[in-house]
């Protein structure tokens, strides 16, 4: 938190791309990082985080949810992109299989790679005083005739939990869209 100066008059918003999950090995880390959010008072957090429970303690629930993630997102890169792209060849190679990889064999603090579905964020965002704020309508809709606009996204869905967009690839969900508000702020 010492690395921010807001003036009197300044407003923070927070964006957090896939990120609260890599503190998920070290519960102390993420809530000291949930604690200096919370000093900050930022107006609006946001976060998109994969909608998955790799964090399970146990084996076949953690290769289940792996299996159900992977699966979804190889698909879905098979179907959007092409097969020369850099990026593809770099993740399909690389980043997934390391990523599978350790969420399957590696125990203990040895497995970083650990997700948790919305239902763990929201008791979290809960514990330090923050509620989770409505996505408005229109998002969704505006999501929807995006993905509707081009042949190669029509398997890839679009759906609310409570206050929460979930996108999946042909009904299986992979990521999560959420926004957070102090309890304070958000009364006011």
């Amino acid at each position: 938190e010492n690395y921010f100066e807001l003036e009197f008059d300044e407003e923070l918003a927070i964006y957090s791309d896939m990120r609260p999950w890599t503190q998920l090995v070290w519960p102390n880390h993420l809530k000291a990082l949930m604690g200096v959010i919370r000093k900050l008072k930022p107006r609006i957090v946001v976060v998109k985080e994969f909608e998955a429970n790799t964090n399970a303690p146990n084996f076949p629930e953690r290769f289940d949810a792996a299996l159900l993630l992977f699966s979804a997102m190889f698909d879905c890169i098979n179907s959007c992109m092409d097969h020369h792209v850099l990026y593809r060849k770099m993740t399909e190679e690389v980043i997934f299989p390391r990523m599978v990889q350790n969420i399957i064999v590696a125990e203990g603090m040895e497995r970083f790679q650990r997700h948790e579905k919305i239902g763990f964020w929201r008791k979290l965002f809960a514990e330090f005083g923050m509620v989770e704020t409505d996505l408005t309508r229109s998002s969704l809709c505006e999501a929807s005739l995006f993905l509707r606009s081009s042949e190669r996204l029509s398997s890839c869905t679009v759906d609310m939990d409570g206050k929460c967009l979930i996108m999946g690839w042909k009904g299986a969900p992979f990521q999560s869209l959420s926004a957070w508000k102090l309890q304070n702020e958000y009364e006011i």
